[in-house]
């Protein structure tokens, strides 16, 4: 009676609209959230829609009507006893998407893009779309006409079922993240204008080379190798920034290009990777390093790389110098870097800098658990703030 009495399709001027989200009622069932939802149907005029812990198995027929033309954001999430989507590419001018916690659905299909009643295509204006934590997903039937022409960002993750597929022709396409997707066995989509991609734990996929236009990759948890990489990078002339996580298999940086164009490296949980060819990455402008044997590195040089602006160093349990530059070879002034913080390295004992490496404009020295540091470099004591 209450959710009839809120007569929200007369309110004409409604254009947020949240539904269940902040409470659970327990007393409530699938029937009875049903009954709710249909009595709450708003007016076409709204443009926002959040729907969340809905009990209904289905959702009612208002969800996806195409006569809710003024529609660009819609999220539903933790609806966990739904077992098919609402027809939500008949929404014309929905432009964000995001779908999470449909434990019971198991494909999306047809369903998902029109009942019949529209003229338009699917999907017509979407540009983000988000698929998270759909734990008995199993398949995605991907229309074969270009369904998804505007989208620019797509996000799958935690759909730990997910066998196939996903679209495989997508233009506007400039950020892919697929994440813990283990089983999903698919290509990558055809996607010339992607400028950043993140792969976490989906070992599945079917890796080709990526686009040149690619500028961050983010790959984690993963049985990629060396040369499996280097094949995806081969054409990527201006990737800037790349993060390698957990993955054991890798052992070192593709030459070529991308020791030329990166500014931005981070290394983490990588226990066989070789660091000695990361000194060809002369234009680093930020580095991390964490939780890895920095292949039996035991002096880092940090002058070997001149653009230098921020640097962390973490969990490395060989490192025992900082120093200057490589043994042999000519190391420049860091008049770049204003930030140094380095953790939790056991064995660290010294800085080995004082014949001259300048940094000058080091504004944040962050050392923390390293028990062996015996003394820090003459020039480094006025830094402020200086943190141990």
């Amino acid at each position: 009676r209450d959710a009839k009495a809120a007569k929200l399709k007369d309110k004409v001027n409604l254009e947020k609209l949240n539904l269940w989200d902040e409470y659970d009622d327990i007393d409530g069932g699938s029937k009875h959230d049903r009954e709710v939802l249909e009595q709450l149907e708003p007016n076409t005029n709204l443009k926002h829609l959040v729907i969340g812990r809905y009990k209904g198995t289905r959702f009612p027929e208002w969800v996806g009507h195409f006569s809710f033309s003024n529609m660009v954001s819609l999220e539903l999430r933790d609806c966990k006893f739904c077992i098919s989507l609402p027809p939500l590419g008949q929404l014309s001018s929905l432009k964000s998407l995001s779908i999470s916690g449909f434990s019971e659905v198991v494909i999306v299909g047809e369903e998902f893009y029109s009942n019949g009643q529209a003229s338009t295509k699917p999907f017509g204006s979407l540009e983000i779309l988000v698929f998270e934590n759909m734990a008995g997903w199993e398949e995605w039937l991907c229309r074969s006409d270009e369904v998804f022409s505007l989208l620019q960002e797509l996000r799958i993750r935690d759909c730990p079922k997910l066998i196939k597929s996903i679209p495989k022709h997508l233009p506007s396409l400039k950020k892919l993240v697929i994440a813990n997707c283990e089983k999903l066995e698919c290509f990558l989509p055809r996607t010339p204008s992607i400028c950043e991609l993140e792969l976490r734990k989906c070992n599945a996929l079917q890796l080709e080379p990526l686009p040149c236009g690619l500028r961050n990759l983010r790959i984690a948890g993963s049985n990629m190798n060396d040369s499996i990489l280097e094949q995806m990078l081969q054409h990527c002339t201006h990737l800037d920034k790349l993060t390698i996580s957990g993955c054991s298999n890798i052992k070192s940086l593709p030459e070529g290009s991308v020791s030329i164009t990166l500014q931005k490296l981070c290394i983490e949980q990588c226990k066989a990777f070789d660091f000695s060819n990361i000194f060809l990455c002369t234009s680093l402008e930020s580095l991390a390093i964490g939780d890895t044997k920095c292949g039996q590195l035991e002096s880092f040089p940090l002058g070997s790389f001149p653009m230098l602006k921020q640097v962390e160093i973490s969990e490395c349990e060989d490192l025992k110098f900082i120093s200057a530059a490589l043994e042999g070879s000519h190391h420049h002034h860091l008049t770049c870097l204003n930030s140094l913080e380095i953790s939790e390295c056991q064995n660290l004992i010294s800085f080995q800098i004082e014949d001259g490496l300048a940094v000058t404009n080091l504004t944040q020295l962050t050392l923390f658990d390293c028990p062996s540091l015996k003394s820090l470099p003459e020039q480094m004591h006025s830094f402020h703030p200086l943190s141990i």
